[in-house]
Order: structure tokens, then sequence, then C-alpha cells
């Protein structure tokens, strides 16, 4: 488990339901095998004086839930690695007891980011950024917190460096943002948000959020260039029919509605993980 992270899912309670109905269901991947020709990025340098957060991870003793996103509408989503690991089978869920079958996954062995392949179902799939988020920009974060539809609204801070320790151990790059709502805002974790988008106010991603700290109110996110790494990593490009989350960009008056809109249209997914 991770503890201390309420966002990162394992501390979530755990899921009393049976999935009935999973559709394609296929032999995953049970190892991170890099596409040939992959080179792996140099690892950050640690700084005496950068923000370093800490992270304690554990092996999944119990089902659990986690976000995914579009990036092709030919079935492939990103998520967070420690949605992904250690599940012996996973579905992005459609309705109650039913969800689409993840055939096969990839864990990058230096980030914690993960690809999901699924057969193509869905008819959206989201547009990646060209520029990086700067200090004081508007981030907006969608999923399944607590396990139900939820968004939060955030403000970047800055840049840091999350260190994992135990189960799984990296040092890895993440942005840091400061949480100014949550909707809906009776939510006591933000636990199962883990894997699912942050968009800056053109709509586009920006990050996978992966861990937060409720008390500081602080909550980390891959940069988009560890994004394209994991992508590089597994062999696969985003898709470039990708459209942003919203037409019209997004602002703090309607960012509940465009979270609706593509949870309604997955292009935002739970993840169902079975321990078995």
């Amino acid at each position: 488990m991770l503890r201390r992270f309420e966002l990162l899912g394992y501390a979530l309670v755990v899921i009393l339901i049976v999935i009935w109905q999973i559709e394609d269901q296929e032999p995953q991947e049970r190892r991170p095998r890099p596409a040939p020709g992959y080179e792996a990025p140099s690892p950050p340098p640690s700084s005496p004086r950068g923000t370093i957060i800490t992270i304690d991870a554990e092996r999944k003793t119990g089902n659990s839930v986690g976000t995914a996103y579009a990036i092709s509408r030919q079935g492939l989503w990103l998520t967070a690695a420690h949605v992904a690991r250690d599940c012996e089978r996973m579905a992005l869920l459609t309705g109650p007891n039913k969800g689409i079958g993840v055939q096969n996954f990839w864990v990058h062995p230096h980030y914690d980011l993960a690809i999901l392949q699924t057969r193509p179902f869905g008819q959206i799939s989201l547009q990646g950024a060209d520029t990086l988020p700067t200090r004081g920009d508007l981030g907006f974060h969608m999923g399944f917190p607590s396990g139900k539809p939820g968004d939060v609204m955030s403000r970047k801070m800055s840049q840091g460096q999350m260190r994992t320790r135990g189960y799984v151990q990296r040092l890895e790059p993440v942005d840091i943002w400061a949480e100014r709502a949550r909707i809906p805002d009776s939510l006591a974790t933000l636990g199962g948000i883990s894997g699912g988008p942050v968009f800056n106010a053109q709509g586009q991603v920006v990050g996978s959020t992966v861990a937060s700290t409720v008390r500081r109110g602080r909550i980390y996110t891959t940069p988009i260039a560890s994004l394209l790494d994991m992508l590089d990593f597994a062999g696969k490009r985003w898709g470039n029919q990708g459209q942003p989350a919203s037409a019209k960009g997004l602002t703090e008056r309607d960012f509940v509605a465009t979270g609706n809109r593509l949870r309604k249209n997955r292009a935002v997914m739970q993840v169902y993980c079975q321990i078995t």
C-alpha cells in the first residue's frame, strides 16, 4: 500500500462488488517490457534544496479502484502504475457489475505510470498539451475520488521529486499543485482519482494525478514529458485525433460539467483491479 497519501487509492475502501460481465478478457502483461529501441531517460538529479516528497509502497492485498483516460480511440488508456500493479484482472467499469476487460498493460519502471489496452470502444480521446504549465496556472483533475465521480481544481506551485520506497523504489519528477476546490466538497479523501488526467485551462492534458497530501492540500502529478516517455516505453503513440476536454476551455464555473461529460462519454473511466 501507499501510506500517508489518500489519493493513491490503496487505502481506498475495498470494492465489495464482483464484476459479473467483463468483455474481451485476455492474458495480461505481468512484467514491463520496453519496446525495441527504447532508451530510458536519465533519472532526475537529487537536489538538496528541491522539494522531495516521500511515499511508502506495499504490495496490494485487496481489490481497488483508480482512474484512467483515453489517449487513443484504439483502446489505449493512461493511468498510474500503482493502479495497475499486482492486479490479476482489470476492467474499465461501464456500469454496475459490468466492465470492458483490460487485454494488456505496461508499467513504467521509473515513473508512476501505466498504459492499459482494451478493445476499441470509445468515441473520444483526449489531447496532450504542447506547452508546460507554469507557476500560477490552473489545473483541473478529473476522475473517481472515493470511488465516485468527482473533480478537483488546483493551481500550479512548482516542480519537485517524488521518492517511493518499500515494495517499489524510485525517484521521479512531479508537478506540485495547491488544491483550491473539490467537487463534491463532502469528499473526505481523493483516493481513487489516481491515474486521472489533469487539464490546463485550454482543456489539454498536462499530466496524470498520482498522489496528494490532504493536510497540506497538495496534489502531485507526473509531467507531460513522463507521459510521452511512457508511450515510448510501450511502443505506442498518442492518438492524433485527440481533442481538448472542452472546446471553450475550462474555468472554475464549468469544469465540473466538463468532468461529468467526459465520464459520460467514457473518455475518463474508473479502473477496477481484482486481486485473487
